[in-house]
């Protein structure tokens, strides 16, 4: 069990640290790395934060995978979604490093997040509506984006 490199100093080092993380395959690493960090430092809402494009796009899959995975009683559940929710606020699909790929990637998520909703509306309790219906404002959200 490797534990993950502490949050970089510099700007340029939080791709290379997001990328070693997502590279990983590792949830846990992934949602050490997220609580470490601050979201208004690396995902600001207002202009551009130090990941790039690429980076961002990769965590919106990643976190739709990992909500699919995670019961929705868990912490990291709520955690991973409102991670998700963030990334998908600053992704910037007009990118064109990211432009190719946009395509091929968000159709997949939109699918993940589908699934999620579904598996949640066969469960009991109330407070998951809430949790559908943020997915659904994800949902939205992205599919507002250009493809």
């Amino acid at each position: 069990m490797r534990t993950p490199p502490p949050p970089p100093s510099q700007p340029e080092e939080w791709d290379d640290t997001y990328l070693a993380v997502l590279g990983s395959q590792d949830p846990r690493q992934l949602r050490e790395l997220l609580a470490r960090s601050n979201p208004d430092i690396i995902m600001p809402l207002n202009g551009s934060g130090p990941l790039s494009q690429a980076v961002v796009l990769t965590l919106v899959h990643r976190l739709s995978s990992l909500i699919g995975e995670t019961p929705p009683v868990d912490d990291s559940f709520k955690s991973s979604l409102w991670w998700l929710q963030r990334a998908s606020s600053t992704l910037n699909t007009n990118d064109p490093l990211i432009s190719p790929y946009v395509s091929r990637v968000l159709p997949n998520v939109q699918s993940m997040l589908n699934t999620t909703k579904q598996r949640l509306a066969i469960l009991p309790g109330g407070p998951l509506m809430d949790t559908a219906r943020t997915i659904s404002d994800i949902q939205d959200l992205l599919s507002r984006k250009p493809l």
